[in-house]
């Protein structure tokens, strides 16, 4: 899906998903900017606004007046920072496709060795936080957990602490487009269409303004996209839990059946029993039908076939740009 009325290829795209980040896109243009100009004069910076509430679009809109360089896409509301990224990726024209965040926790200094080790055959650069000075203990281990239960339930095998942070080459991105799914986890999509990957590790700066936007209900959110997409393991889980309930009901009564034979309190163990086992298997089902359903509900979102998000408006004031070979052009 192309937005804008003309595409023509530039040499470096800058996808920066926006969520109220007014009080800190100025300086984070400022970090950017120079960093582009060193490597290319051909680029362009495409700001995604999912449904700021604050001042971020008015931003935007002044940055691009000033700069024909700089594509503001307006989202209609907030679909979540997935989806923007993917709105953006689609947006980009460049041979070279970087995402980060507006937040400057993925450094834009950084940029040049990614560029550099894309120039050397790489399709993606991902990088990998070696630390976060802003991530709590909650947050460290609960991430952890994440990374180590999708990697035993999914055949795409994840690193931990892989944020949204990369180079994508052309091709990568060609073939992100041919994917219609509603819910698109880029940090599995990715590894799983199998280019040529290198992974850079870097340390993560503390946020200097605003706050963050991930909440738990969103993060937990995106780990159930995420565990639904890539993992058929749930649909199989009711068999085991059930079969292993058959088997242990099967046990049970052989035990009670013996205290009953030799227990003067057959009966009440006998009650107590039963009524374990009833709401052990009442339990399993219910958690079977819940599995169930999230995939069902998985299936009758891709049958409706609705877009993942709806662009409102398109900022633009670039005239286009030419392109060249895998080097950059100064």
């Amino acid at each position: 899906m192309e937005f804008r009325e003309s595409k023509k290829e530039c040499e470096l795209s800058v996808v920066v998903p926006v969520f109220n980040e007014e009080s800190g896109l100025n300086h984070f243009f400022n970090e950017l900017l120079p960093m582009l100009e060193r490597e290319t004069s051909q680029f362009e910076i495409v700001f995604v606004n999912d449904g700021s509430y604050d001042n971020s679009l008015e931003l935007i809109r002044e940055l691009a007046r000033k700069d024909h360089r700089i594509i503001g896409v307006e989202l209609s509301r907030n679909f979540g920072h997935q989806k923007a990224l993917l709105c953006g990726i689609r947006q980009a024209c460049g041979r070279v496709v970087i995402t980060l965040d507006a937040d400057l926790q993925h450094p834009p200094e950084l940029i040049p060795q990614m560029i550099r080790e894309w120039e050397e055959g790489a399709d993606v650069v991902q990088m990998v936080r070696k630390n976060s000075a802003s991530e709590n203990f909650f947050d460290k281990h609960l991430s952890s957990c994440f990374y180590r239960a999708f990697n035993i339930v999914s055949n795409v095998k994840l690193i931990p602490a892989c944020p949204d942070f990369r180079l994508l080459d052309r091709s990568c991105v060609d073939a992100l487009g041919e994917y219609k799914e509603n819910n698109l986890f880029l940090r599995a999509v990715i590894p799983q269409m199998g280019f040529k990957q290198v992974y850079l590790n870097f340390n993560c700066p503390e946020r200097k303004t605003g706050t963050r936007s991930y909440s738990i209900v969103k993060s937990l959110r995106m780990a159930l996209d995420a565990f639904f997409s890539h993992s058929n393991l749930g649909l199989y889980v009711p068999f085991f839990i059930g079969a292993a309930c058959f088997i242990a009901l099967i046990l049970s009564f052989l035990f009670f059946f013996y205290l009953y034979c030799t227990s003067a309190f057959r009966v009440k163990f006998g009650l107590a029993a039963f009524a374990i086992m009833e709401i052990l298997q009442a339990g399993v089902v219910l958690m079977s039908l819940g599995i169930f359903g999230w995939y069902i509900a998985r299936i009758f979102e891709a049958a409706k076939a609705r877009p993942s998000f709806h662009v409102r408006s398109v900022i633009s004031f670039s005239p286009g740009m030419e392109s060249v070979p895998r080097k950059l052009k100064k």
